[in-house]
């Protein structure tokens, strides 16, 4: 499914989901990947279909696919200019007290474990972090890269770090000051409470 999602294959993806539930009982991270893949080629309808069949099917979910489910469904809508759409299933996290669930990254240097969350300030070097944070965007923009803010919230656009301070930027901001040059860099990435 993330291979058809990822080559644009939406429809194939979907197939795949349908030939692979007349086996198997329905299995939602499937469709969280489909989900995501609608988010990269900004298939509204798609990702909306999907969001309102699990949503009100008798589906067993946990509230981290519930969260992924709304959050991702959200983020397709802001990615084509339906701020309205987003905001209005954001707002079911809340109603239906869905939890949000942010991602946190960790990364391991020389046998130790660090974990990241976005916008993390608990690291007792996190002000040199932070400044090869910048550096590293500094330097992004001047190679011409341009953050995709189509997915955030009008409030969200207004925040800074909202964009540059992801958990997985973070990390990476620690290794660069932590590691030799040319050390591989490996991250985990997970969605927690």
């Amino acid at each position: 499914v993330d291979v058809y999602g990822r080559a644009g294959q939406l429809s194939e993806a979907h197939s795949l989901i349908d030939l692979f539930e007349k086996t198997h009982p329905r299995a939602p991270v499937l469709y969280i990947s489909l989900l995501a893949a609608c988010r990269t080629h900004k298939n509204a309808k798609l990702a909306l279909e999907i969001h309102d069949e699990l949503m009100t099917s008798n589906t067993l979910l946990t509230d981290d696919q519930r969260s992924a489910i709304v959050v991702l469904t959200a983020n397709v809508h802001s990615s084509i200019g339906d701020h309205n759409r987003s905001l209005l299933l954001r707002q079911t996290l809340h109603r239906d007290k869905i939890p949000k669930y942010a991602g946190v990254t960790w990364t391991e240097i020389d046998g130790i474990m660090y974990e990241f969350y976005a916008q993390d300030i608990r690291h007792p070097r996190s002000k040199e972090i932070y400044e090869q944070l910048e550096i590293l965007h500094e330097r992004l923009k001047k190679l011409g890269y341009q953050p995709d803010e189509s997915v955030l919230t009008k409030e969200e656009r207004n925040i800074e770090w909202s964009i540059h301070g992801h958990s997985e930027r973070l990390a990476i901001a620690w290794n660069l000051i932590s590691t030799s040059p040319g050390t591989t860099i490996q991250l985990t990435k997970k969605f927690t409470n």
